[in-house]
């Protein structure tokens, strides 16, 4: 099936599991799909372009929150609503265990993600295969970045970056209309 995606949505592709295999993540999921779309151009990124989302837009959702020590601000506001005061736990736990023992690592530590099955989840490879339906559908000969767009939005992708997309008004159908005008 691989020979017949486009030259972009094969970047897209090869790119996904490039970005979970430096992140450390034993294998590509539907996010890390749908960022590297964002980033390989091509139409399906034109079309999140026209819906004003960007691939540092994603990223940036993909991050989540700021942390300190594994909490949130809104985590630390509520153990503070109870009595609990995070600063001075904080505090206490540097003088105990030394500065910075709280500071969080800048990238995952490295380790050897599990290929067994190739470097797709189960998820992502039904993600890959909804995006042939969808180009069939739509009459296309080959696979394209819309096709792989269309089938992350019936698939479903993490709340973080599900959120940026609706929140741009990026739907199945609008998208659907739009890949059915570049094929």
């Amino acid at each position: 099936m691989f020979e017949r995606f486009t030259p972009d949505a094969r970047q897209s592709v090869l790119a996904a599991a490039s970005m979970a295999a430096e992140s450390g993540a034993a294998k590509a999921e539907p996010d890390h799909l749908l960022l590297a779309l964002s980033r390989a151009g091509g139409a399906g990124a034109d079309i999140l372009t026209g819906h004003g989302v960007t691939a540092d837009d994603l990223a940036e959702a993909a991050r989540g929150p700021r942390l300190r020590a594994g909490l949130t601000d809104d985590e630390a506001d509520a153990l503070g609503a109870v009595g609990i005061d995070v600063e001075q736990v904080f505090r206490r736990i540097e003088e105990t265990f030394g500065p910075g023992s709280l500071d969080q690592p800048d990238s995952p530590p490295s380790r050897k993600p599990g290929r067994v099955g190739g470097p797709y989840s189960p998820q992502a490879k039904k993600v890959l295969e909804i995006s042939l339906r969808e180009a069939r559908a739509l009459g296309a000969r080959e696979i394209g970045t819309p096709h792989l767009l269309l089938a992350l939005l019936r698939l479903g992708v993490s709340p973080p970056l599900a959120a940026v997309l609706a929140g741009r008004g990026v739907t199945y159908d609008g998208v659907r209309r739009d890949a059915g005008e570049t094929t």
